[in-house]
């Protein structure tokens, strides 16, 4: 599980449902849609230290800049370290945020022929 520390900066509420703002650093921040609000569940609140934490099966890994996407959480990084298995491989990114790890398919990371000290967008 990757876990990231950052900051809540803003709430919006729309019934049920918040999207939640978090700065990590100057650079970098993180969106997300909470079934819970700022009502319901206290942690939801601006100026609130928090952790984000994210499967490494749900990192996507693109090698050219991905802003154009409809994907908000962007991070770039360079790759430290991959272990590379049949069926599945393990990528290392070191970020300004802290490292993040990412599985996904042996046959993605030989398509985009990903190898250690690449530059890529998580």
């Amino acid at each position: 599980m990757n876990s990231l520390r950052g900051t809540i900066t803003d709430v919006e509420v729309d019934r049920e449902l918040s999207l939640v703002t978090v700065v990590l650093n100057d650079e970098v921040y993180l969106y997300a849609i909470v079934i819970d609000s700022p009502q319901t569940n206290s942690y939801l609140t601006k100026n609130n230290e928090i952790q984000v934490h994210f499967k490494e099966t749900e990192v996507i890994i693109g090698k050219e800049d991905q802003s154009e996407l409809s994907i908000e959480n962007i991070i770039k990084g360079k790759i430290e370290t991959i272990e590379e298995d049949p069926l599945l491989s393990k990528i290392s990114i070191s970020t300004s945020v802290g490292s993040i790890i990412a599985i996904i398919s042996t046959k993605s990371r030989r398509k985009l022929d990903l190898k250690k000290n690449d530059l890529v967008w998580a």
